[in-house]
């Protein structure tokens, strides 16, 4: 996932992938540290648990990143990406709505722990 726009510069595209190295999730971002951190919030109710690894390589500009995030997840179709990715689980993506719709009802924006 993309998130805000921020300055041009050295961005990573990292992927994550489960026990039996399969893709789970293709990201890009200026410090994956910090985006990984992120995602074990964000994504906590999805596919972060099931991560076992992660491979990052490193691009000299964003935009450079930003392309090869969208090549990488149009051709290797990873399990829990949305954008750019076609053949998207449906049983996912009636998981994830729900969730979604739960988390609104319940005013629930973002998962915490305490």
């Amino acid at each position: 996932m993309t998130g805000p726009r921020i300055a041009d510069g050295r961005t990573a595209l990292y992927r994550y992938y489960d026990e039996a190295d399969s893709l789970l999730y293709i990201g890009i971002s200026d410090d994956p540290d910090r985006r990984r951190d992120e995602h074990a919030v964000t994504a906590a109710d999805t596919w972060y648990p099931l991560a076992a690894s992660r491979r990052v390589g490193w691009f000299d500009s964003r935009a450079e990143a930003e392309d090869a995030e969208k090549l990488a997840i149009k051709q290797e179709k990873p399990r829990f990406n949305s954008r750019f990715n076609q053949r998207r689980d449906p049983v996912l993506q009636a998981t994830q709505k729900a969730l979604d719709n739960l988390r609104h009802a319940r005013g629930i924006t973002r998962r915490t722990f305490g």
